[in-house]
């Protein structure tokens, strides 16, 4: 869109509801700012005279991007040690991963988060009278209840 020296492309314009961009262009300050460079790129190329032949390749026009597989893996070490204000307990982990493809088939992007923070174990012994009941998890109402309050049926250790 901007010439030969800078010129984005959108790879499958049918895609929805996600689109994939790549463009190789002067970077700016920073991420953001380049995007909007791209963008205002984008819209400057839309509004020239020869905008509908000029956004469709041509026969000798030659597309190569490469294919790209990655993980990465990041622990917020800053966060480590801080106390969670609503419970008052320190985090003890703090992590990040993201992973994403691009191939011929298209683009694939996941990213997961995951932070603990320091409990104490808590008790969770049935040696006293108990519910038990069993249902499908759909379902309104259970196919079996039983109130436990003697020994008679449980197994002994």
């Amino acid at each position: 869109f901007l010439g030969t020296k800078e010129y984005a492309l959108d790879l499958c314009r049918h895609s929805k509801p996600y689109q994939v961009v790549v463009a190789v262009v002067q970077p700016k300050g920073s991420l953001g700012e380049t995007y909007e460079h791209i963008q205002r790129g984008m819209e400057q190329f839309e509004k020239q005279r020869d905008y509908n032949h000029a956004r469709w390749f041509q026969g000798g026009d030659d597309l190569r991007v490469p294919e790209m597989f990655w993980r990465i893996d990041h622990q917020f070490t800053e966060l480590i040690g801080r106390t969670v204000a609503n419970v008052g307990m320190p985090i003890v982990e703090a992590m990040q991963t993201i992973e994403f493809r691009l191939d011929r088939s298209g683009a694939v992007l996941e990213s997961e988060a995951f932070m603990a923070i320091a409990a104490e174990p808590r008790d969770f012994r049935f040696h006293r009278p108990f519910l038990i009941y069993m249902k499908k998890r759909d379902a309104d109402r259970p196919f079996f209840v039983m109130w436990v309050d003697n020994a008679e049926l449980l197994v002994r250790q």
